[in-house]
């Protein structure tokens, strides 16, 4: 069955014509978008947008001990996230902005909206369900932990 849409490759390249649109269209993209459009696109979204998604993903970390503090568990809930602009330090201890013409590659304070609940088991407790050794657990103090922002490092 001949393909009424595709041309042979050898066709294709001898149509000079052919040749020529294509590289008018890729002239046309590189006229609109640039050289580096694609990257500074993709950084935009990774920094606007994916960074929250992951932390979103895993937003809640259960950490139990097994053995002597079997009784008490840990719960750290993680918000937003800050990306702070890169900075530079100078040798008297103040901070300047950093802008890319003086250099290719530099970090920027992440911070992250955290809390911290400790949770202890009550297996005895009547308002606990005895249905599974999880559902034991009961929150250690009553009013809502509050958020603090904390620096993860450079990003």
């Amino acid at each position: 069955a001949e393909n009424k849409y595709f041309l042979p490759d050898e066709q294709m390249y001898e149509d000079e014509s052919i040749q020529e649109d294509c590289w008018t269209v890729i002239g046309s993209f590189f006229e609109e978008k640039g050289l580096v459009r694609q990257q500074l696109d993709s950084f935009d979204e990774f920094v606007q947008n994916t960074m929250q998604e992951l932390v979103d993903e895993n937003s809640n970390l259960v950490l139990q001990h097994v053995g002597g503090d079997g009784d008490k568990r840990y719960i750290i809930d993680f918000g937003q996230i800050y990306l702070s602009k890169p900075t530079m330090t100078e040798a008297d201890g103040s901070s300047q902005p950093m802008f890319p013409q003086e250099a290719r590659i530099y970090a920027a304070p992440l911070y992250i909206d955290m809390s911290k609940r400790t949770q202890i088991a009550r297996p005895q407790d009547p308002n606990n369900p005895i249905t599974n050794p999880n559902d034991f657990f009961i929150d250690e103090g009553s009013e809502a932990p509050p958020k603090t922002k904390v620096f993860v490092g450079k990003a």
